[in-house]
């Protein structure tokens, strides 16, 4: 359902206008160097990292960007059914699948106790990554093995009920997501996604829980952190933060999630007050710049 996504049920609503809100001060932080392929993470479970993520593809897309949301949590997908209105996404192989697919089109798939294989689809296909540091990158090289993938992933690439949003979900889960992600075959899938759209949105795992988010913030051009201002451990978020700088990613700042909007002015004037409350309850997402803008906003009163 459309409902489980504000920014596609109401948007004029406040999850949309935070969303609208926290990209354009993504905008503000890359100012000399454009985000163009932004990693949406958190520090543990549960504090809405997917929420977060979807709302804000929506809103990008809402605003003209060709925008393609990729599900890399390969542990615990999100459920992709409330951007695409139906089940469709069974009709994808999913992220895993076409980096399976793309290894297979340089017609290797390695051998080895130490190649893991990658779920393509429902059944046993599998394919393995053994090889693809070397002879991925020469096969690459070549133009005609580059339009053969770029027709791969267009193939999978789902739409949603948002125009100029397309969708990646996960597809099955590896048993080996560090290693996949951290292949030659995702650096062309974000190559090639880079290419077909103005910004990709990548929602990973929790940074604490797994290596995957750390392996692809490198991959990116910013990350943001999502916390729960009711579920997120302070020495956990500041855990994330020194694990993202420590691999010297790009970190724009964090979105605290889930807080508690207070009645003001602009609540009323935009009619949000006649909102249900069920649907204000989850409008409590704050952009970045949180501080600045408040302090904007008191000189602005004392001003006045």
């Amino acid at each position: 359902s459309p409902s489980k996504v504000p920014a596609l049920a109401h948007t004029d609503g406040p999850v949309a206008e935070a969303a609208r809100s926290l990209r354009v001060s993504i905008g503000f932080c890359a100012l000399d160097t454009p985000v163009r392929r932004l990693v949406v993470t958190s520090a543990q479970p549960q504090d809405g990292k997917s929420f977060v993520a979807a709302n804000l593809a929506v809103v990008y897309a809402a605003a003209g960007y060709r925008t393609i949301l990729v599900q890399a949590d390969l542990r615990r997908p999100a459920p992709p059914e409330p951007l695409l209105g139906t089940p469709d996404h069974e009709k994808s192989l999913g992220l895993t699948g076409v980096l399976a697919a793309i290894a297979q089109l340089d017609g290797r798939t390695g051998s080895g106790p130490a190649n893991e294989p990658i779920p393509i689809g429902p059944g046993t296909q599998t394919t393995t990554l053994s090889g693809a540091s070397a002879s991925m990158r020469q096969a690459l090289s070549r133009p005609t093995m580059r339009d053969d993938v770029r027709r791969t992933i267009e193939r999978e690439l789902l739409p949603t009920i948002q125009p100029n949003l397309r969708l990646l979900p996960a597809g099955l889960k590896p048993p080996n997501p560090a290693e996949v992600l951290g292949s030659p075959l995702t650096d062309e899938l974000l190559r090639q996604l880079t290419a077909m759209a103005d910004m990709i949105v990548i929602d990973t795992p929790p940074v604490l829980a797994v290596a995957d988010p750390v392996i692809l913030s490198k991959k990116a051009d910013g990350v943001v952190v999502v916390a729960s201002i009711s579920g997120t451990e302070r020495h956990n978020l500041d855990r994330t933060v020194a694990t993202l700088q420590t691999a010297h990613a790009r970190l724009l700042g964090v979105v605290v999630n889930r807080t508690e909007r207070k009645a003001s002015y602009y609540n009323d004037y935009y009619g949000y007050r006649d909102r249900p409350e069920s649907d204000r309850r989850w409008s409590r997402v704050r952009g970045l710049f949180r501080r600045r803008h408040s302090d904007d906003i008191d000189e602005e009163e004392s001003a006045a």
